[in-house]
């Protein structure tokens, strides 16, 4: 969603992305519960919004990585430890450059 400021219109943008592969999380095969978990990123312009869009969906929550391992840590925000494990990373790196550069991931511009 793109809402311009002056005028007030918002416009909805749909663009067909690829996403950019991150991680890749397995558990220990001593654990009698596995996961086998892929994570997959995409960046968002700070003047667009997300929308949440799919009647699969209750409740849409947007955070940052460290805002979610807040909620995780203080308060019934359950998280699976392979979603744990990648938002720490997401985290400790604090910004999507530093991202970009760490995991040499390309961005461009979709119109």
């Amino acid at each position: 969603m793109r809402h311009d400021r002056a005028s007030g219109a918002r416009t909805r943008i749909f663009a067909s992305l690829s996403p950019v592969y991150f991680s890749r999380r397995v558990t220990p095969e001593k654990y009698s519960i596995r996961f086998d978990t892929r994570f997959y990123l995409a960046h968002l312009p700070s003047d667009q919004s997300p929308l949440s869009s799919s009647q699969e969906v209750t409740e849409g929550l947007w955070l940052t990585p460290q805002q979610a391992l807040q909620r995780a840590q203080n308060a019934g925000f359950p998280m699976m430890p392979p979603t744990l494990a990648a938002l720490r990373t997401l985290a400790a790196l604090g910004s999507w450059q530093k991202l970009r550069e760490q995991y040499q991931l390309e961005t461009r511009q979709v119109l």
